[in-house]
């Protein structure tokens, strides 16, 4: 028997979401409109599995799915939201998450991906699969000689673009001090001082 999170600020929805609970496999159901109501909830309680909207009135969903990560490792999570772009996703899966589905989702679609993350299964929608696909090529194609991590890579992307340091962090989900770790980190494996060497020696280098 399942124990599950609904993590849900609009009413509606949540209600919407609330029949679970009318499944043979949940045993246990607790809903929260905010993230500061659902990091309480998991504090104080265990959870087998938490569906996780992204877009919260008092700030992102990543957040629990870290915390959850950290304080409950057992518990399985799965974003339910309407962001569908290739950075949400991603970050959300960097933070934990094993499942994704939109908000456009069946609701029989949704009962059978809870079995299925139960299960041990990552259940998908279509377009966030692809996100996740583009991004394993992407890596697969980096030169085996890049000296950057990861990260450190995506951070460089965004200066390439242009992006601020505070829009890096916004669009990464980190706050701008890890931002600027992580352009100090590129600097100094670049051997740059600035952003446009970073940008012009990592074009040199083959990493743009």
């Amino acid at each position: 028997m399942t124990r599950l999170l609904i993590v849900e600020d609009i009413p509606a929805y949540q209600q919407f979401l609330g029949q679970l609970v009318l499944s043979p496999t949940i045993s246990h159901c607790d809903c929260a409109g905010s993230l500061a109501e659902a990091l309480s909830l998991a504090g104080e309680d265990s959870y087998d599995l938490a569906l996780v909207d992204l877009g919260l009135p008092d700030g992102n969903g990543c957040e629990l799915i870290h915390f959850l990560r950290q304080h409950s490792p057992n518990t399985e999570v799965m974003v339910l939201t309407i962001f569908g772009d290739e950075s949400n996703v991603l970050n959300a899966i960097r933070a934990g998450a094993r499942g994704y589905l939109l908000k456009d989702t069946p609701f029989e679609k949704i009962e059978e991906a809870i079995a299925n993350q139960i299960a041990g299964g990552a259940p998908m929608s279509a377009a966030v699969a692809a996100h996740v696909l583009n991004q394993i090529q992407s890596v697969a194609q980096t030169p085996l000689n890049n000296p950057l991590t990861q990260r450190e890579n995506e951070v460089l992307v965004l200066l390439a673009k242009g992006l601020k340091t505070s829009e890096i962090g916004s669009t990464m989900g980190i706050s701008h001090y890890t931002v600027n770790d992580h352009i100090k980190a590129i600097y100094r494996k670049l051997e740059v001082n600035s952003r446009c060497e970073a940008v012009f020696e990592a074009n040199q280098q083959g990493l743009l």
